[in-house]
């Protein structure tokens, strides 16, 4: 027994190393695998509208998971124009029209076929996000020491409140959600030089944000929950919304995010790291069976068989679109290669301030 457990810790310490060797920190890809489970299983809840306890349920997830996949996406930018085309822009240019036939053809959502790339589809939003946040990069390097940050994250926060008022901003290159998220793309984007300090303060920050994050939930969920549009970033202020109520949302997004970073297992877990690996396929396909289901099927009313529904709905997405033929053919279309990663560093360090 004891020799099988050194073997089994052997292994993972060797799965760890290899993951970091090629460039990967088993935990962030815990945590994106851990997020585009969530962002999968959200989805599916959509085809319960009926059932009251996965509604509830929905809300808690939509209350942090795209919040946290923001914050991981401005943890690892940098300035890299060709990789953002080839990893970013590409898909939404290719993704966009499919959505828009499938939704028009097979739903009939739409009456007509109407292509345009001003208001993305669905969750194809993201992608939209990302572009948009990349082109911050060089600005947000301007700030070279911690006040500076402090201050354009302050300012990117007030922003984000202010929004609020503004009834004319709204789906157009989803400029609403892009001012409402920004600052959690901003305070990754600016922690991520600071590794050592956050590994130094693992276990007061797992404490501090575990009471936060349970306090804010305990709230949340006694009376104070909010409707589907606010936790989507698209909602103007009205009645029982206010500029309060957005930065409540704005420290639950950040209480969850250190919450996950504090206490995500940071060794290789089998299927999670595997999927964290794997999200790109998974966001961009995904939709297609999320929307049919929610267009086509009215989901389970009981609460048990809505949970089975959810979860099978689940499992064959990830087993669908999660596996390592799917992840290689987009790996291939839409992950640049050496050459071209290099280019873009290259060209990132000619145009950008070196972070301090």
């Amino acid at each position: 027994m004891d020799h099988d457990n050194t073997l089994q810790t052997r292994n993972e310490s060797v799965k760890t190393s290899v993951n970091k060797t090629r460039g990967r920190d088993p935990l962030w890809d815990n945590i994106r695998g851990l997020l585009i489970i969530l962002v999968v299983c959200g989805h599916m809840i959509e085809a319960c509208p009926l059932c009251p306890s996965v509604q509830e349920l929905h809300r808690i997830i939509y209350a942090f998971h795209m919040p946290a996949f923001i914050f991981v996406s401005g943890f690892f930018a940098r300035f890299r124009p060709a990789r953002l085309l080839r990893s970013t822009i590409l898909p939404y240019l290719v993704f966009q029209p499919l959505y828009l036939l499938f939704a028009t053809r097979v739903l009939k959502q739409f009456d007509a076929f109407d292509l345009q790339y001003t208001t993305p589809y669905w969750h194809l939003w993201y992608l939209v996000a990302i572009s948009i946040y990349h082109s911050m990069i060089p600005f947000l390097e301007e700030a070279r020491n911690p006040l500076q940050r402090i201050l354009v994250l302050l300012v990117v926060c007030c922003a984000s409140v202010i929004v609020g008022y503004d009834s004319t901003i709204n789906t157009y290159l989803t400029l609403s959600r892009v001012v409402v998220f920004a600052p959690f793309y901003v305070a990754g984007f600016y922690l991520s030089h600071r590794r050592d300090s956050m590994r130094k303060r693992l276990v007061l920050l797992g404490i501090a944000s575990l009471v936060l994050t349970t306090l804010l939930l305990y709230y949340q969920l006694h009376g104070h929950n909010y409707e589907p549009t606010v936790l989507y970033g698209v909602a103007q202020y009205g009645e029982g919304y206010g500029p309060l109520r957005r930065v409540r949302l704005l420290m639950q997004g950040f209480s969850w995010i250190a919450l996950l970073v504090a206490w995500m297992p940071r060794r290789h877990v089998p299927f999670l790291t595997t999927i964290g690996e794997r999200t790109l396929p998974i966001f961009l396909l995904h939709g297609f069976i999320a929307r049919y289901v929610t267009f086509k099927f009215l989901g389970p009313v009981n609460t048990l068989s809505a949970l089975a529904y959810v979860t099978a709905l689940t499992a064959l997405t990830l087993a669908c679109f999660g596996n390592g033929v799917v992840s290689s053919v987009f790996s291939l279309l839409f992950v640049p290669k050496k050459k071209e990663r290099k280019t873009g560093a290259r060209h990132a360090r000619h145009i950008a301030t070196p972070r301090q």
